[in-house]
Formats: structure tokens, sequence, C-alpha cells
């Protein structure tokens, strides 16, 4: 990429970085980076709204005000606080142009801002440190409307082919190619083994659509599909002339194949393949090399671990291939390497990290190759000895031979269900969600929802005596703390050690949050981040007790889950005796879920005694349900159910809201909960950059 010099600051598009004359510099968001890159490039020339919309965001299903919004936001930092400088000016219905690009330097290529030394510890650029260091032996789901939700025989042949293989994915300079432009989730996707046709969903608000497209030709098969019904984890024989795909409907999966020609799905012709039984949930297909049998996840419900089973097309027989532990969601994802020989699957470990495994399927040994502190959602062969997947906005590979992972690509937004195909590497990309802050008021139960932004806003804390909480945001162009105070918010930090947190609670002088395994403290004052209890599995389903100044949260004995409670003071840990999954201290009161039984029961510590309240009451998340003075909140799908405490625990509430919440908190007079839309991704191929 080039550099541009102004007389006010030097601009490394590389390193998103600009320097102004005095010496201070600032690196830019993506989204700045590449508008001003866009805009440079076209040297002084109009750049209209939809070349503005494909260079900066990869598609045109934007409105004009988003990129006015950023280059507002880019005016800022380019025009250095001086009003009577101009770099970016509005031709009117037609886009921007940058001004006086005749004063513009184009530096060569060959002249690069030196880099900041990385360091050893940083465990955000060195992706290594998140291999296992251990060597071992060369011998030895999901749909996003339905969340129920994962070597050559000759060595010197193999070395070469792994080698050239990391020479072009680690020395080349890759970038992402987009392969669909709809507005809407494309997360779910296959790609034949000719590369020629491409499978997906396309989910909007209201309506879904099954896609296949010609990758050469760019034809498309659009069809509509039923409200309620998800079409999701496809799977295309080697010849690419059968699609295999799971119809979700409520508590009900299905198995179906389907012919396809010339990249046209025949649905019509489509032949039920598994009986449609209720409570059961199947996912992750994948053809056996020959077409004769399907692999496939499957399990009875969130609270019965998945297992990877084989259905055989000729016999009708399906079998079980693993057997997980209970301590997650089970077996999923699985993938077949190229010659056949194995199964590559993911084991969800507390619902907070992932291992992978194979299967060799001549001798049915499993064998573990890695665990990776994050749930991985999908694995692929690259070839025999490199298996590929993705964490945030990451592409990595884990290697067989070496037993390490390698970061392979950093992309601008994040990334997900890679899939190699014949040496070709396909994603999702984009943001699976949008999300934004809701109140209500405890005295009336009016609910009021805040004015959304293009920015996420969520996991709110509880709203204090000043009207004021904290919650988590982008609007810093990475994830952080802010702090609202009435109509304006204010940042506390965003750190990069923030990035994978998905929990905040405010204890007074200092904040909480997790991340795997993990519970963090942050100063309120300095912002500085530090661990306040390291290896306690499940942590992040936790609750906190400004009372007592204790974190609640469940661990796992002998296959049963126990409440467990840890003192923030002493940092004292007591099993506290009482079965439980989710709970939350009030009073002297626990009130808590259990793990396979649906129900609300209040625990009084001081009798062990345990009685039922709500029977209808079923959560496995301690975000999403609270308790106050009054009442009982949960927020159930897409409802918020309210029961009143004080009137026998009677349901006085039940709303159906506009998008799905996910978390809420209670202060003295009011509770504010997130709600998450639907983002937008695409599907995107990585190639060479030019």
């Amino acid at each position: 990429m080039q550099t541009y010099k102004t007389p006010h600051w030097t601009f490394y598009s590389a390193n998103n970085e600009l320097i102004y004359s005095d010496g201070k510099s600032i690196q830019l968001a993506a989204r700045h980076n590449a508008c001003l890159l866009a805009l440079l490039e076209a040297k002084g020339e109009a750049v209209d709204y939809d070349t503005m919309l494909l260079k900066v965001w990869g598609t045109q299903f934007r409105d004009t005000n988003t990129i006015a919004s950023v280059i507002s936001e880019l005016r800022k930092q380019i025009n250095c606080g001086d009003p009577s400088l101009k770099y970016i000016v509005t031709i009117p219905k037609k886009g921007y142009r940058f001004n006086n690009y005749e004063e513009v330097e184009v530096l060569l290529n060959s002249i690069h801002h030196p880099q900041k030394p990385q360091s050893e510890n940083d465990s955000n650029l060195q992706t290594k440190a998140l291999t296992t260091k251990s060597k071992k032996p060369l011998s030895t789901i999901f749909s996003f409307k339905n969340t129920t939700l994962p070597i050559l025989g000759c060595l010197l042949v193999s070395a070469f082919f792994i080698t050239d293989v990391y020479s072009f994915l680690l020395s080349k300079e890759l970038s992402l190619s987009a392969l669909t432009y709809e507005k809407g989730i494309e997360y779910d996707f296959e790609v034949s083994k000719d590369r020629q046709t491409l499978i997906y969903t396309n989910e909007q608000k209201d309506n879904s659509y099954l896609i296949s497209k010609n990758i050469t030709t760019g034809e498309k098969q659009v069809i509509k599909l039923e409200t309620d019904l998800v079409i999701s984890s496809f799977a295309l024989s080697a010849d690419g002339n059968q699609l295999a795909f799971i119809e979700q409907k409520e508590d009900s999966a299905c198995l179906y194949i389907a012919r396809v020609a010339d990249s046209k799905i025949q649905l019509q012709e489509k032949k039920l393949i598994t009986t449609c039984d209720e409570n059961s949930f199947l996912f992750s297909l994948e053809f056996s090399h020959s077409a004769d049998a399907i692999f496939y996840a499957k399990g009875k419900g969130i609270s019965d671990p998945y297992t990877i089973s084989k259905h055989d097309l000729t016999t009708g027989l399906e079998r079980n291939l693993t057997s997980p532990p209970t301590t997650g969601r089970g077996d999923y994802a699985p993938t077949l390497s190229p010659d056949g020989q194995k199964v590559a699957f993911i084991r969800d470990i507390f619902w907070e990290r992932s291992s992978v495994w194979t299967l060799d399927l001549t001798s049915g040994e499993t064998l573990k190759l890695f665990e990776f502190p994050h749930v991985i959602d999908k694995v692929s062969w690259h070839n025999d000895e490199m298996i590929i997947f993705t964490h945030s906005n990451k592409l990595l590979s884990y290697s067989t031979v070496d037993d390490d992972i390698e970061n392979i690509h950093e992309a601008d937004s994040p990334l997900y269900m890679p899939n190699s195909v014949n040496g070709t590497i396909y994603l999702s990309a984009g943001s699976l969600f949008s999300s934004y802050l809701t109140k209500i008021q405890l005295a009336t139960l009016e609910v009021s929802t805040k004015e959304q932004s293009d920015y996420l806003e969520h996991t709110p804390t509880h709203i204090l005596d000043d009207q004021s909480y904290y919650f988590l945001s982008n609007r810093s162009h990475k994830m952080g703390i802010w702090k609202s105070q009435g109509s304006s918010s204010q940042l506390v930090i965003d750190s990069d050690d923030l990035k994978d947190v998905t929990t905040l609670r405010d204890a007074g002088d200092m904040l909480l949050t997790t991340t795997p395994s993990k519970l963090l403290q942050i100063d309120k004052t300095t912002g500085n981040i530090s661990v306040l209890k390291s290896d306690i599995p499940n942590i992040e389903n936790y609750s906190y007790s400004k009372q007592n100044g204790k974190i609640l949260y469940s661990k796992e004995v002998g296959e049963s889950w126990y409440l467990e409670s840890y003192n923030l003071k002493t940092q004292d840990k007591e099993l506290l005796g009482v079965s439980g999954y989710t709970g939350h201290f009030f009073d002297d009161m626990i009130y808590l879920t259990e793990f396979r039984e649906p129900g609300l029961w209040e625990y009084n510590p001081n009798t062990r005694e345990k009685r039922l309240l709500i029977a209808d009451f079923n959560s496995f998340f301690t975000d999403r349900w609270t308790v106050t003075q009054e009442y009982i909140f949960l927020l159930d799908k897409q409802n918020l159910k309210v029961w009143n405490r004080l009137e026998d625990y009677k349901l006085v509430k039940n709303m159906q809201l506009t998008d799905t919440p996910k978390r809420i908190s209670c202060g003295e007079n009011e509770c504010i909960f997130d709600q998450y839309a639907l983002g937008s991704t695409g599907i995107v191929s990585l190639v060479e950059s030019d």
C-alpha cells in the first residue's frame, strides 16, 4: 500500500497510522483507514457512494448516512482541529472528494513507518501463545435463528506439500474477496469441490432465503423459505450432485437430501433421510468421500451433550462415534480429512472453550490435538496435516506435524465457518449482530428503547442512584467499557485485553468481567485490568451480590452441577451444598435454576430448605434473569416475562420484544437490558492480494 504525505500529516495506509507534523500519531480504525485510502487513490477525483461502500464495507447494501458518519469522524482526525482545513469536500448527491490533492506527496512503497516491537507477553499479537507446548507422536449448529446450538502417504511428499502450503499462507499478502452482497446474515454455506457452486442461506428479520449461486457466472437461484422454517448445515457430495441439509421447525430436526444440477437445487425432489423426532437437533453435516454415508452432530437438547454420529445411506443404520463428557455442549462440527481416514471434530468444554480431536475411522481411536481458550464454531482440513479455524477476526491454522497454531490472516471484521475447498479458503465475514439498550421502569413496568446507533451497545450493569451505569461498546472502534451519564457517555477503557470479554458487573470501586476460566477486575479510576481468579470453569455464567461481596456460579461435581460462591475480599471459595446451574443472592436467600429440571427455586442457606416458586421458568444463563424487591424478570427468547413476588409469583407481564434480548440488570428504580438485532455478513474467499 502507498504512503501519503501532506503539510499536516503522513498517512501510512499499510499500518492504519496517521502521524501528525508535530510527531504525534493515532491508529485509524479500519473503516477510517479504508475510507481515507479510497479518497487518496482517486487522486482528487470524486468517489461516488457505491464505490465508497464497496471499498470500505465490501457491499452496497448500506445507506449514505453510514458513509456520512464515517466521513464526519475522519474529518476530525485529518483536519487537525483547524476549521479552515477542508481535506474532504462533499459532492452533493454523488459522494466525496479529497481536496487539494496537488499538495499530496506519494512516497515510495519501500518507505515504511517503523513498527513498534511486539511484546512476547502480548497474547493478542502472539498467536503461538494459544497453542499447547507438549509434542505428540505422529503415530499416535448452527443456524443463526436456531441458536441451540463447531497425511499423505509418503513422508517426503507430505513434507514438501506442507512447506509449500505454509509458504503460500504465511508469506503472501492475503485479502478477502466478496462472493455475496445481499443484506442480512449469510452464515451457513457450502462450496462444491469444483469451486463452481456456492449454496447458502440469507437470513433477514422477516424473511429467509435459500440461495444457490454459480460462482463463475454469478447466476443465482433464490428460494424463499416458509416462516419459522430454518434450513441449515449444508453438505455437498464430492461430485456436487447431492445436497444434504437440515430442516429445523420448532423442536424437531429432519435430514434431507436433494439433487443439484447446473448449480440449482431440485428442492421439490428432496428425500427424507431421518425421522423428524421432537426435541432433537441435528447439525454440522459432512458427506463421506464416496457419498454413501453422512456424518453429523446429534443431540436431544441443551442439557444433553451432542455426539458425532454416522448415518449409512445404503443400510439406513446410524451409530454414535463419540462419547463426550457432560461438561459442555459436547461434540460437533465433524470434518473429513482429505485422505478420508479421519474425522476431526470440536469438543465444547464448559460452554466457554474448545478442544479439537480426531477420530480414526479404521481403528476407532480418538486423539486430542489441541485445546483453545475460546469456543470454535467450525474446523476444516486444509490438507492432511493442517486444520484451519477462526477466532474473532483471525483465521488460524493448526499443524499436526508441529503441534502449533499460526495466524494466517487478520481481517477487519469477525470471521466464521471456515471451509477449505481444494486449496481455496472460504469464510463468512461481518457482524452477526447489532445491539442496543432498553430500560424498564419498576414503578410502571413501562419499556423504553434507547435510540439505536451503528455501534454495538450491550452487557449493561445495574443502574445506580445517579442514573449512571456501565456497558460494553465498540464506539471507539474496538471493544471498550463506557459509562452512561444521562444523555452522554464516557469511555472508561478500550484496551485490547477486553476484546474477548462477555460479562460486566459493577462491584463498587471496581468492575468485574470474565474471559474463559478467568475472573478479571478493572479499577474504575485508573482503568487497570488484573486477574482476580483463574482456572474457574463456567465462571462466565456468574452473578454478583453487592450485599455480601460474593459472586455466585456453578461447579460440576460428578456430572451434576452445584452452586459455589467466591468472596472477593477474602478470596475464599465455598461449595454451598445445593444443586443448581444459575443463581442470584437476594436478601438472605439464593434464587436458582437447575440444569436439567425447569423451575425457579428459592433456597435458604441457613435452614437448607428449597422450594419451587415458578414451575414454567427455564434459563441456562444467569444474565437472562434477575430478582428485585417486587419482581422476577426473565428474558425468554424474544419475550420479557415478569412475575410479581408480592402476589405469589403471579405472571404480570409477558411482552414480545422487537429483537432478541440477552442480558438484564436491575437497580432500585430501573432495569436495563440489551437487545440484539440482525447484523450483516457475507461469504468471502481468501485470495492473494494484487
